[in-house]
């Protein structure tokens, strides 16, 4: 699927009083004849909608990591430019990874690692190295929630711990990898 495919289906089939700011602007945008390989992304508001959507691309290209990879990057710039799409390109890899004969964890986040860009690797490293300092849910709660993973500058390139509350890819995907990379915590 490219771009243009995924652009006529969503102007096509989607309720756009159903949508996200993000998503709507994209919507309008498209109305309006952008292009939705690299303009209708352009400067839209961070968020994480792209990363919410984006793991049948790792389904579809199973096995190939580096397919899933590039397919995401294109498909996501649609909604999102810059380093969001890096998150959501790096989680259909991941997501790739896991559908290959004998995947790990490791090799799942391994994957991840490999088809990224700095900010996510280092949004993936600080993640893990909190888990494994955690005891339990709850102490992970402690350090995560507060921690600078949430708290970032615009435009995202530096940790700011006083800085304001994101609602993106950069919050949520190191969120859902803390889990599998600490198999003693038990969630209640």
């Amino acid at each position: 699927m490219i771009p243009d495919d995924f652009a006529r289906v969503f102007k096509e089939k989607m309720n756009s009083n159903r949508l996200w700011p993000n998503d709507l602007l994209m919507f309008k945008k498209l109305e309006q004849g952008m292009n939705p390989w690299w303009e209708t992304g352009r400067g839209n508001i961070h968020a994480g909608c792209v990363s919410m959507a984006i793991a049948p691309i790792g389904i579809i290209n199973a096995g190939n990591l580096a397919q899933a990879y590039q397919d995401a990057f294109c498909i996501a710039s649609i909604n999102e430019d810059g380093n969001i799409r890096d998150f959501a390109a790096a989680s259909a890899a991941g997501v790739a990874a896991a559908f290959s004969p004998g995947a790990t964890f490791e090799s799942v986040i391994e994957s991840m690692f490999t088809h990224s860009e700095y900010l996510t690797k280092r949004a993936l490293t600080l993640l893990m190295e909190m888990a494994h300092a955690s005891s339990d849910v709850d102490d992970y709660a402690r350090k995560f929630y507060p921690s600078s993973l949430l708290e970032w500058s615009w435009p995202q390139t530096h940790w700011k711990p006083d800085g304001h509350f994101c609602v993106s890819s950069i919050e949520f995907l190191p969120a859902v990898w803390w889990r599998p990379c600490t198999p003693n915590i038990v969630a209640r």
